[in-house]
């Protein structure tokens, strides 16, 4: 579309993008939203207007013509003169433009979030999976450490002292008679 218009191709009423396409908003954040907001900011990007060419005037009458345009039907828009065609319709454009800019970047940013949430909530999950898969872990640390401290000729002796050290499971030991029975890990499910 980087060539002129003429004004028969204007009147023609098949248009490659309806502008109905180009007035929607975007919706839910999905990749597939994201896909169609960006072909409709390309498509308007290809009409290629110059980027300084309502530099002059306030962003609130632009968005006024812009909303005109966006308001009347094609029927309506091509009863204007020709100039004033161009012009609402050049003005929604590139009011478009930029809101179609600001949609895709805040759609962009709302996926990533939901990644992010997603990918966080899985690892919490697994983190808690993890811990909780076996009931009673300390308790039965615990008792095997009592029971390697009464009896640890052999295996004990030969592999797991040299391991752990003779020391920490006699530490091990004591911090489980100390605590007894009344020890209990909190578990959430």
């Amino acid at each position: 579309m980087n060539e002129s218009v003429t004004e028969e191709e204007f009147q023609d009423d098949q248009l490659v993008f309806p502008i109905h396409e180009l007035r929607s908003d975007a919706g839910v954040s999905k990749v597939k939203t994201i896909k169609a907001v960006a072909a409709r900011l390309k498509y308007l990007q290809q009409i290629a207007l110059p980027g300084q060419l309502f530099a002059e005037y306030p962003l609130r009458f632009l968005q006024q013509y812009a909303q005109q345009a966006a308001l009347e039907s094609l029927s309506h828009l091509q009863r204007h003169q020709t100039e004033q065609t161009i012009t609402l319709l050049a003005a929604f454009c590139w009011v478009r433009q930029r809101e179609l800019t600001d949609q895709l970047i805040e759609l962009v940013i709302q996926l990533l979030n939901r990644i992010r949430l997603k990918a966080k909530q899985r690892l919490e999950q697994e983190f808690l999976a993890d811990f909780i898969r076996v009931g009673g872990k300390q308790q039965l640390v615990y008792r095997l450490a009592t029971a390697m401290w009464d009896n640890p000729e052999g295996i004990i002796r030969d592999v797991l002292f040299p391991l752990i050290g003779e020391d920490r499971l006699y530490q091990l030991v004591e911090e489980a008679q100390r605590t007894g029975r009344s020890y209990q890990s909190v578990q959430t499910r």
